[in-house]
């Protein structure tokens, strides 16, 4: 599910829980976490890009 609202997550997720968030760029991708209770994002890892098909399969390499 792709969305900028908050409100358009609570319809689906009611009971709240752990969210992923990522920044796609054009050359890195940024990598972020919330708690359950969506109060804060905490930044995870950032992904140098290269090719699609290498960027998709991630640290499975």
């Amino acid at each position: 599910m792709i969305t900028t609202a908050a409100p358009d997550f609570a319809v689906h997720f009611a009971g709240g829980g752990r969210l992923m968030g990522l920044d796609v760029g054009t050359k890195t991708i940024g990598v972020a976490f919330c708690d359950a209770n969506w109060s804060f994002a905490t930044p995870d890892k950032t992904i140098i890009r290269k090719k699609f098909s290498v960027d998709s399969k991630g640290s499975r390499r």
